[in-house]
C-alpha cells in the first residue's frame, strides 16, 4: 500500500500524535486519535479516488492543533506552522516524501477539522465548494 519511505513517515507521525496526546483525557488521548484513523481508514478503503496517506497523516494529525488543549494564551497555531517542522524532519535528503501538493492537502484538513470550526463556519455562511466537495476531508476525520 504505502513505500517503505510513506510507511516510515506514517509510523512518525504516529509516534508524533502519541507524545502530543499522552496527557490528555481519554476524549482526546492518542486511543481517540487511533479510533480516528481506523475509522476515517476503513471508510475511505471503501470510496474510490481517495489518497489514503491524505486520510491517514490527516487523522493522526487532527487534533494536534486543538485549542482547547493549548495553553490558553498561546498564539493561534496553524497546521502549516506544526507540520513544517515534522515535514522538514522527515524529508529524504534528496526529496520530499509527500509532496508538497498533498502536504498542504492534509494541513488544510487539519485547520478545518473541529465540531466548533465547523458550526461556526456554517453560520457565517463560509462554507466554500472545498469543504462539501473534499472527500479527505469528510472521510478522514
Amino acid at each position: 500500500m504505502y513505500t517503505e519511505q510513506e510507511a516510515a513517515l506514517v509510523a512518525a507521525a504516529q509516534l508524533r500524535a502519541q507524545e502530543h496526546h499522552q496527557q490528555y483525557d481519554p476524549s482526546h488521548d492518542f486511543y481517540h486519535v487511533d479510533r480516528v484513523r481506523r475509522l476515517a481508514l476503513a471508510i475511505a478503503h471503501s470510496l474510490d479516488g481517495v489518497d489514503l496517506l491524505v486520510v491517514e497523516l490527516a487523522a493522526l494529525f487532527h487534533d494536534l492543533i486543538d485549542a482547547k488543549y493549548l495553553p490558553k494564551d498561546a498564539p493561534k497555531a496553524t497546521a502549516r506552522d506544526t507540520l513544517d517542522p515534522f515535514w522538514s524532519r522527515h524529508d529524504d535528503q534528496d526529496r520530499q516524501i509527500v509532496d508538497e501538493e498533498r502536504r498542504r492537502l492534509v494541513e488544510r484538513i487539519v485547520d478545518n477539522v473541529s465540531y466548533s470550526k465547523e458550526v461556526k463556519r456554517i453560520a457565517a455562511g463560509q462554507q466554500t465548494e472545498w469543504h462539501f466537495s473534499c472527500l479527505e476531508l469528510h472521510w478522514s476525520v
